[in-house]
């Protein structure tokens, strides 16, 4: 039986097993190096995206260096490995993580209770101790996939044969210390070709390998270890990027479980049929929808090579990454590499300074281009278009992204006394043709979801009045038209008498062209109470919606200072959210091709009058994702300060009452003294100290230098920017 071979199982386990924890870290001696090689110069010149748009071809990508991905091959059936930084690495960081969130009693050892839980294992296995490992160095896991080909397609994996694949990859201080720490084993002729041999008490056997500095510990099958010593052999000279660094191969998963992944396919091609019930219309657009779901999955399967999972974090942050990788030319593989040697950072630099949310990006647009066949397909079928109508729309969709450069961004910001602003921009080769042909679009679409709308209707027994089809029809024929004069001079009435006043113009500064729509509240017209008060906060009584358009820019923008936000993005005039402190701060380890920025902080300052005083956040904190495009790799990383999580952590614990009140902070935006939210001077960089042997029970401060990550690119583009709508 299987459960008798559990002890040999846990045995190889117990040294790797013992350490894997939901938490890593760099040790101090190795935090003061970069990650990996490769790293970005920041001191480099890249050019910048709006600089460039002058006197360079729109859409040429920005030059930037390009980091390196880990060195490893995988191959003959070698399906997943985990790495570990090193044994002492790990503890120095969860004994770190664990006080600093309070997860453990002070004092307490998590490093010890592991040492003494896997010596105890180990020990029922003939192994009497740990003084042959080298606990400064990296140590791996790896399971060597050869299922039987004789399975029925669809059977579950088989347990012996995955537990037979499981070998450990273990730096050792010696090959004497490491026999001699093994007293009772077989050696020698007794060992059945290996170097020792371990007899579990079930029966079980473990086999003994050395390589190099390497022991390497194989179960079960006898020749397992002549398999797999040359990935041994390469796994051991791999340097993990993170404290814990998970790799997959996908194309030998491929391989080895190729009859699983065939029924799992055809699980996914027969969901529609479920899901539609009967109903000829859902089982159409089910196939329609599903079958674009189901291709991109196959695509996934076909075209990648290797998925990785890297988890970090020191005194200053923690960082969970994933990395893919896929074949050279195919689909997948070209629209990976959309971003390579592009960043995100110049675009990103035209949103406000004071943003407290943003997304910024970086491609090529031909990679957008490539892809958008299938989703119009599915456009066309859930709006029930008229194919001549459709096929105007795709001529005019497909027009839209050739003048894309690829660059585009968003953010979210305090704008004046509101505490909610917005601004999309994104960059074109003809930002007026890009207006005029995105107004056009926003009729089309406007009308046939009208037009659905009065379907539904009749469908439901409940059709249109004719004073509601009257209305719908001007609305319909004014947006065709590219006018919302008629629409206003329609409904401005009714709409004052409950205290809304729209009023809409264009106005032109040089090349700058801009279409306004004025909003203002009346709020002593409005109900009295709290949902009005809200709405004060956050638009105030007076806001606007603007698109404008440039020669290389695009933007639209909501909010108080709509008008002048949208003419200096249109106009390639920076904003200065990228120079700002808390985002240079945040984005040092993540200067991508595609950046999401959370400054929840900054963000609880804008909403000050609705928020309580003593609910508050670090505004030189932020959350920061970011994509990058490696030599091999396309990766997403999503990075948190330590420093936040506790305070919000803290935060969470008052308001729930679990935990000790949160005194009111100082409001590091100055926000709360009426100012717009911008965060401060972010600290200047921990000094990095000299290495420090790791202390078992105490946890270890480990100061980081921060680290110059390569600019990259996202997957499918991100580049189109907004269609302009709300103009005359």
């Amino acid at each position: 039986m299987f459960k008798n071979r559990v002890f040999a199982t846990v045995a190889t386990f117990a040294l790797a097993g013992a350490v894997i924890m939901p938490v890593g870290c760099k040790k101090k001696e190795e935090a003061a190096k970069p990650v990996e090689q490769g790293a970005v110069n920041k001191d480099q010149a890249v050019k910048p995206d709006e600089k460039a748009a002058a006197g360079a071809p729109v859409g040429a990508a920005v030059a930037a260096p390009v980091a390196t991905d880990i060195d490893v091959a995988a191959g003959d059936g070698i399906a997943i490995w985990l790495s570990i930084k090193s044994f002492n690495g790990l503890f120095d960081a969860a004994e770190m993580l664990a006080t600093k969130l309070g997860a453990t009693a002070p004092g307490a050892s998590l490093r010890g209770q592991a040492i003494a839980a896997a010596t105890g294992v180990l020990a029922q296995a003939g192994i009497k101790d740990l003084e042959w490992l080298d606990k400064t160095k990296p140590l791996h896991v790896v399971i060597h996939d050869q299922p039987n080909p004789a399975a029925a397609p669809g059977a579950p994996p088989n347990p012996l044969e995955i537990a037979r694949g499981v070998f450990v990859v273990l730096p050792i201080t010696t090959k004497d210390a490491a026999l001699a720490a093994m007293p009772t084993a077989a050696k020698d002729a007794a060992a059945e070709g290996h170097a020792a041999m371990i007899t579990a008490p079930k029966g079980e056997k473990l086999y003994i390998d050395f390589t190099g500095s390497h022991v390497v510990i194989t179960m079960l099958d006898k020749d397992r270890f002549a398999k797999v010593k040359g990935f041994a052999e390469r796994i051991a000279k791999v340097d993990p990027p993170a404290a814990l660094y998970l790799g997959v191969s996908i194309e030998d998963l491929a391989k080895t479980r190729a009859n699983e992944l065939q029924a799992a396919m055809a699980m996914i091609d027969g969901l529609d049929d479920k899901l539609a019930g009967g109903d000829p219309a859902k089982a159409k657009m089910n196939a329609q929808v599903l079958g674009i779901y189901s291709k991109m999955l196959k695509t996934y399967i076909n075209d990648m090579t290797r998925l990785e999972l890297l988890l970090n974090a020191d005194t200053n942050n923690v960082r969970v990454e994933f990395r893919m990788q896929a074949k050279d030319g195919s689909k997948l593989g070209k629209q990976l590499a959309s971003g390579r040697g592009r960043t995100s950072h110049d675009i990103a630099n035209l949103l406000p300074s004071n943003s407290y949310f943003s997304v910024a990006a970086s491609a090529d647009p031909a990679a957008t281009l490539e892809q958008m066949d299938e989703p119009m397909a599915m456009l066309k079928e859930i709006l029930k278009m008229d194919p001549a109508v459709f096929e105007a729309l795709a001529k005019d969709m497909k027009d839209m992204g050739k003048m894309q450069d690829g660059t585009s961004a968003f953010g979210i910001y305090a704008d004046g006394s509101a505490a909610l602003g917005g601004l999309m921009v994104g960059g074109t080769s003809d930002g007026e043709a890009t207006v005029r042909v995105g107004k056009r679009m926003f009729g089309v679409l406007i009308s046939a979801v009208l037009k659905m709308a009065r379907e539904e209707q009749v469908a439901k027994g409940k059709p249109l009045s004719a004073e509601e089809t009257e209305m719908l029809n001007l609305v319909e024929s004014s947006l065709k038209e590219g006018k919302v004069d008629p629409i206003l001079a329609k409904f401005n009435p009714m709409m004052e008498a409950k205290g809304v006043k729209l009023t809409a113009s264009t106005t032109k500064d040089g090349d700058i062209a801009c279409d306004v729509l004025d909003v203002g509240m009346d709020f002593a017209k409005m109900p009295v109470g709290k949902d009005v008060e809200q709405v004060n906060a956050i638009i105030g009584d007076r806001t606007s919606l603007a698109a404008c358009a440039g020669k290389t820019k695009v933007a639209f923008a909501f909010g108080p200072g709509a008008l002048e936000k949208a003419k200096a993005a249109a106009s390639a005039k920076a904003g200065g959210l990228a120079d700002s402190p808390a985002y240079k701060n945040a984005t040092a380890n993540n200067d991508g091709s595609a950046v999401i920025y959370l400054n929840p902080g900054a963000a609880m300052a804008a909403f000050k009058s609705l928020v309580p005083p003593a609910m508050n956040l670090p505004g030189d904190k932020a959350v920061v994702g970011a994509c990058v495009n490696r030599t091999k790799s396309y990766g997403c990383a999503l990075e948190a300060p330590l420093d936040l999580i506790m305070a919000a952590k803290a935060l969470a614990g008052a308001a729930s009452g679990g935990g000790p009140g949160m005194a009111p902070q100082p409001d590091p935006t100055g926000a709360a003294a009426g100012g717009a939210g911008v965060a401060p001077e972010a600290p200047a960089p921990a000094e990095v100290k000299a290495p420090e042997p790791p202390s078992a029970p105490v946890p270890v401060k480990m100061d980081r230098a921060p680290i110059k990550a390569a600019p990259a690119g996202p997957a499918g583009g991100g580049g189109r920017p907004p269609a302009a709508g709300g103009s005359r």
